[in-house]
């Protein structure tokens, strides 16, 4: 049985944080629910989230660095930081694929979303039908990834501003 924090952390560091993963069963409770192990962790890999105790799923400096490091990890975040107005901000600010785990809501939420195309434009792909049919969301999502135009609802795909947003430089 690891107990030894600082042990721990040197391994996750040196070894990654497969170690982690790997001797999970031998890992003492009090280290799980450690928030400086499991920030350690998820700077390694962001999925360390999930295994993660439920208030480690909710603290924001653990799960902003598990996002930053991979955006799935926000779909093991608390379901209060998912549904946080200020928080997904942050989170889609740090990682614009956030956006695809984030809940209904939040991707419905035209602030929200305009924060994730900024961020990276393949974000436009999910968002609801009403924000891809949204002149200002698209065209965005369109200046940092001309790609995105396959997202666009089949009225805007018509659009000549749009159409020109579209043509890769």
């Amino acid at each position: 049985m690891i107990t030894s924090k600082k042990e721990l952390i040197t391994k996750i560091e040196k070894e990654d944080v497969k170690f982690f993963v790997e001797n999970y069963q031998n890992i003492s409770e009090e280290l799980k629910n450690d928030s400086d192990v499991m920030l350690a962790a998820v700077k390694q890999n962001g999925l360390a989230l999930k295994y993660a105790s439920k208030e480690i799923q909710n603290d924001k400096d653990i799960v902003l660095e598990a996002v930053k490091n991979d955006a799935l990890a926000f779909s093991f975040s608390s379901d209060a930081l998912r549904n946080n107005d200020s928080f997904v901000l942050t989170a889609i600010k740090a990682n614009g694929n956030v956006l695809k785990y984030a809940s209904p809501f939040m991707k419905a939420d035209r602030d929200v979303v305009i924060s994730a195309v900024k961020s990276n434009g393949h974000a436009l792909k999910y968002t609801t039908d009403e924000l891809k049919n949204d002149k200002e969301v698209v065209l965005l999502a369109l200046a940092n990834y001309p790609k995105a135009i396959k997202y666009v609802s089949e009225d805007l795909q018509k659009d000549n501003d749009v159409i020109s947003a579209s043509v890769i430089q």
